[in-house]
């Protein structure tokens, strides 16, 4: 049996990074043979460019970040040539990828995502031949069609053998576009042990500190933190935020700008509490049983939809909350997550072991 992976396998970011490592990690220790195909989108490979050509102004901040850009690609690429099984072809189309593989998992992350994707890519939306699964798709927050591209969407779900999406809003969206059963399955990232993050990490030389996981600079912010590093009497560590932004606030020890996946690892992994306003920023922390907050400033569907099903919607707060600092009780959250994780895993067999396949 031959597994392969399709999903955002070279964007440079950390979720993408570790959703992809962990569903890789995850079949494997299934016992399953599973490579990353290494598809290379336009969309996706042009998001990345080191040289931004649309435009003078971008060209120009292009290149004042070109080494800033080379470090960091250099990283991503090191991260996942050490961990993560990737095929030695490069694909570029749908037809090049047809029918080299027993199976196909295309998912997680925005793999269905129109504006990442720049309109419907084929192969994403599983325009080859093979047997197909979906795991844990997403859209993110693309969630506006017009009624033929409703009837174009039809028609890929129709690609499909076995359909599963990452929140229950696109599984409801879904829905009426297809006779198949659509289920609602677990990050790639929280399918993984707190061990198997713990075998990649490195420990970072700080101590005692709360870790701020920002996407975006949010001005309330920074005092919901500090109010909490406050409380557990440490210092706040930032992640992807200028240093000027938190000049003068109270706590602030120190910013990281860039650091590479183990590296991020190692910072979740030894943290008082995390606070994060990303989806990854929470679904990393839980995975590896960290106490966490999760700060509703933008995109707040996919952080919320996972944090009711484990039943842990009191970890998500307003920046201008002030809180009192409580440990996560994971005694009341484990049974619901395992339960989650439990029928995730059981989609992933049923997937693999059924003799059902399109015909296209």
């Amino acid at each position: 049996m031959k597994i392969g992976i399709l999903t955002f396998h070279r964007a440079c970011n950390y979720g993408g990074a570790l959703q992809c490592f962990a569903l890789a990690k995850k079949l494997n220790t299934m016992g399953y043979n599973v490579e990353v195909v290494d598809y290379r989108s336009k969309a996706i490979e042009q998001s990345y460019q080191l040289i931004n050509m649309r435009g003078l102004k971008s060209f120009l901040a292009s290149i004042l970040c070109l080494r800033k850009s080379m470090k960091k690609r250099k990283n991503f690429r090191s991260f996942s040539k050490s961990f993560v099984p990737t095929s030695n072809i490069i694909y570029y189309s749908a037809s090049e990828i047809s029918n080299q593989y027993d199976i196909y998992f295309i998912g997680s992350d925005q793999v269905w995502s129109k504006r990442i994707n720049r309109g419907f890519d084929s192969v994403f939306w599983g325009q080859f031949k093979g047997k197909k699964a979906t795991y844990a798709a997403s859209m993110g927050t693309d969630h506006s069609y017009s009624n033929a591209e409703y009837a174009e969407l039809k028609g890929y779900l129709k690609n499909f053998d076995f359909l599963s999406t990452r929140e229950d809003s696109l599984r409801n969206e879904m829905a009426p576009l297809t006779d198949k059963q659509i289920q609602t399955v677990v990050d790639p990232t929280l399918l993984i042990s707190r061990k198997d993050y713990e075998n990649i990490a490195i420990k970072p030389q700080e101590e005692n500190y709360v870790l701020y996981y920002q996407m975006e600079y949010h001005p309330q912010s920074k005092d919901f933190v500090a109010n909490i590093a406050k409380q557990l009497d440490c210092k706040v560590i930032t992640l992807m935020g200028p240093n000027e932004q938190y000049e003068g606030v109270e706590h602030i020890h120190k910013t990281i700008p860039e650091v590479n996946v183990q590296e991020l690892v190692g910072y979740i992994l030894n943290a008082r509490c995390v606070v994060a306003s990303s989806f990854h920023g929470t679904a990393l922390p839980i995975a590896m049983r960290k106490d966490f907050y999760f700060l509703a400033n933008y995109e707040v569907d996919r952080s919320e939809n996972l944090l009711r099903r484990i039943g842990a919607l009191d970890r998500m707060k307003e920046s201008r909350e002030t809180v009192k600092f409580s440990p996560v009780d994971y005694s009341v959250i484990e049974p619901c997550l395992n339960i989650f994780i439990s029928e995730s895993v059981e989609y992933i067999r049923n997937c693999i072991n059924s003799e059902t396949k399109c015909e296209n």
